[in-house]
């Protein structure tokens, strides 16, 4: 995780984690404009995690998480959201189209416990609610294992947070056909509605 300063003057960093893991701060001055953050030394618990950055004065900050599985030989990159909203638009995910698989990662950025509304464009039908998310609480979305959709789907996905709660998401992709090590990953962020 690389974290650096926008603005000018001294500022300290808190990254405060979802899974119960100590907070990590770093502090970024116009020497130092950013701090890099290696996982697992700074992270010690396994599993998918997320996590609210926040400065101590409100200076604006961009954050680049980077992500690697060293056996399969991908990796990936992605920036961290700036703010969420009540509804977010997810235009590209895929259910085993031409053996591209999605996820769509989303953690509650508001207020307030809510449930996500996942609906998929053409099936609205079976659109449904995840489980109660606490605030800063993220779930993840796999989007190749939805029954209802049928083998090679691709499609768009709206995201609602529930009882006026603003959610932040993220996409994942990866292509799943054997091939060699190479460009088979691909991340972004939703879009705020």
């Amino acid at each position: 995780l690389t974290i650096q300063k926008l603005g000018s003057g001294d500022t300290t960093v808190t990254v405060s984690y979802d899974d119960g893991d100590p907070d990590d701060t770093c502090a970024l001055t116009d020497t130092v404009p950013s701090c890099k953050l290696y996982m697992p030394n700074f992270h010690s618990q396994d599993g998918r995690f997320s996590a609210i950055i926040t400065s101590d004065n409100g200076t604006e900050l961009l954050a680049v998480a980077g992500s690697t599985k060293a056996a399969d030989g991908w990796s990936g990159a992605t920036s961290a959201v700036a703010g969420g909203s009540e509804t977010v638009a997810v235009p590209n995910v895929s259910k085993n189209y031409y053996n591209w698989r999605s996820a769509i990662n989303c953690q509650n950025v508001g207020g307030v416990a809510t449930t996500l509304n996942v609906s998929y464009s053409g099936d609205e039908e079976d659109a449904y609610d995840t489980a109660s998310l606490g605030v800063g609480e993220s779930t993840q979305i796999l989007v190749f294992t939805e029954t209802f959709l049928p083998d090679a789907w691709q499609g768009g996905a709206t995201i609602t947070a529930e009882t006026g709660a603003e959610v932040a998401c993220t996409v994942g992709n990866s292509r799943t056909d054997g091939s060699p090590s190479g460009d088979w990953t691909s991340q972004y962020n939703a879009y705020n509605k």
